[in-house]
């Protein structure tokens, strides 16, 4: 599978979701697109532009969380495979003797 970069994958997805703000975080050695929309969106549309942009991307994504936060729609999207080292929270076992 591709390595393809996080800031194309989440630029794929603010193209194809038409998202009007996206942060990126790393969490558990995935890469983790949280999309902020103003108007609301159904579920099983975004899930098909997710999957659209995964198979652009060359990169497995799957909707992760999504649901309503203040006047705001917000859905979370996660990479399916890890990447070693993008982590900065994660410490080696070395640092711990």
């Amino acid at each position: 599978m591709c390595m393809a970069s996080s800031e194309f994958i989440e630029s794929k997805l603010v193209n194809r979701t038409n998202a009007m703000l996206c942060d990126t975080e790393a969490k558990n050695n995935r890469w983790h697109y949280r999309l902020v929309f103003d108007e609301n969106i159904g579920w099983d549309w975004f899930e098909k532009q997710v999957d659209k942009a995964s198979r652009e991307t060359g990169h497995a994504l799957e909707p992760y969380k999504f649901g309503p936060a203040n006047s705001f729609m917000v859905a979370e999207v996660r990479e399916v495979e890890r990447r070693e080292g993008i982590d900065q929270n994660q410490n080696s076992l070395d640092e711990f003797s």
